[in-house]
């Protein structure tokens, strides 16, 4: 019997628009209703992944930048695991060369260099892919709300924040609009470092890193172990390489249609794509038991 289903966001439980459809909406909530425990594990902080469920409706604990921090259904912090600040700024450093857009999610919030690249990108994303958005101006005025509500911090440079002992930094995320050409190769060099590093992404144009400790198999075991439930309880479900580690640890682990390759092989079943619900199509699955012990299974209604 499943007592905790465990989701990823982008490319998983939000849609092409990154918003949450009614009827992902619904089925989370018949689960909650039927007493299944349900957790968001994503790789945004606390406040960018209550911003959208607050939207949704959806009320649940999160399991934050991929594994970092775990927030209970009342915002409380349970747990955190920091990177070292000397590390941080050689990863920085390491971007900057590269000529990668940087960000720094942290204790005290989300930090980011470059307000008027970071403002356009999103405005012209939220302006291509939204058919509620009528104009460029429109998008921009969102996005530059947004910001606001998800507070967000934009800085000249990250010296301040590194050098401020108040401050923890959880993860160092780098951007590149050449996406994998750019940043497989950083990334074969960043494993070489041997550092208590955790290396992944959650989008083909990003690398997000982590402390090694960090990571959305290793929280969800340890949330799910605070609750009694074991793996053989957990469903988990995820669409790209930062959900690697929580599809190896529970039992019903589900790879979306749009997710990475890397995900569908180690899922035990698939479903269909985001824009599909197909996180709504497995939890109805999982709570109508129409599921057979079988390597790998499409999921369609």
């Amino acid at each position: 019997m499943i007592k905790l289903i465990a989701s990823d966001m982008d490319g998983t439980l939000l849609d092409e628009q990154r918003k949450l459809s009614p009827i992902t909406i619904e089925a989370v909530k018949i689960a909650q209703q039927k007493g299944i425990q349900f957790v968001v594990a994503t790789g945004r902080a606390y406040s960018q992944a209550k911003y959208v469920l607050d939207q949704a409706g959806i009320s649940c604990p999160l399991i934050t930048l991929n594994g970092a921090q775990l927030f209970n259904e009342e915002g409380e912090l349970q747990f955190s695991h920091p990177i070292d600040k000397q590390l941080t700024h050689d990863l920085l450093t390491n971007f900057q060369s590269n000529q990668l857009s940087s960000e720094l999610m942290t204790s005290k919030g989300i930090f980011i260099e470059n307000k008027e690249r970071w403002i356009t990108k999103r405005t012209q994303s939220i302006y291509e892919n939204d058919p509620s958005i009528h104009s460029f101006e429109e998008a921009t005025t969102v996005v530059e709300k947004m910001a606001i509500d998800m507070e967000l911090t934009f800085v000249s440079n990250f010296r301040s924040i590194l050098s401020d002992v108040s401050i923890d930094i959880l993860k160092v995320y780098g951007e590149s609009e050449e996406g994998p050409q750019i940043l497989n190769p950083i990334k074969d060099k960043l494993f070489l470092w041997d550092k208590p590093l955790h290396i992944t992404s959650s989008e083909l144009n990003n690398i997000e890193i982590n402390h090694s400790s960090a990571q959305k198999g290793i929280a969800l075991k340890r949330f799910a172990h605070s609750l009694n439930i074991d793996a053989s309880q957990t469903m988990s479900i995820g669409d790209n390489l930062n959900d690697l580690s929580m599809l190896k640890w529970a039992q019903y682990s589900f790879a979306l249609e749009n997710g990475m390759p890397e995900t569908k092989e180690i899922a035990r079943f698939l479903t269909t794509t985001n824009h599909d619900h197909g996180v709504a199509k497995a939890i109805h699955k999982i709570l109508n038991n129409e599921l057979q012990e079988l390597p790998v299974k499409i999921v369609v209604q």
